[in-house]
């Protein structure tokens, strides 16, 4: 998107809400947490935060060609959705979590993109 779109930090778009997200995944990461639950839970709480936090902001690439102060007051449909999408990956750790299953982290977890083959879990 930044480079594409030009779009940047404080442009009230999805990307204040991924960036800050990802910043906080990846400070855990640095501080030797590899729990990914606790990753997810963070940057939930970063993303959700960002839905208030960018509400009075002017909206700078807005989709619709409205006076950009037109958007100050309301909330950006791409910082709410990343902000739910990251809310509902931590809720279904919640829920693996309290199942009484084995905890998910760096060394069970396996990202499968679509055209591949599952990779089932290491014992």
């Amino acid at each position: 998107m930044m480079a594409r779109g030009s779009a940047q930090i404080g442009d009230k778009t999805l990307l204040d809400a991924i960036v800050p997200a990802l910043d906080k995944i990846e400070q855990l990461s640095q501080n030797g947490r590899h729990d990914l639950e606790a990753a997810f839970h963070a940057a939930s709480e970063v993303a959700t935060a960002a839905i208030e936090g960018t509400r009075n902001w002017p909206a700078k690439r807005a989709v619709n060609p409205t006076p950009v102060t037109a958007s100050i007051g309301t909330l950006d449909p791409g910082i709410v959705a990343v902000a739910m999408m990251l809310t509902a990956v931590a809720n279904d750790f919640d829920q693996i979590s309290r199942a009484n299953k084995p905890r998910i982290n760096s060394k069970n977890f396996h990202f499968n993109p679509p055209s591949q083959k599952p990779i089932p879990p290491q014992p």
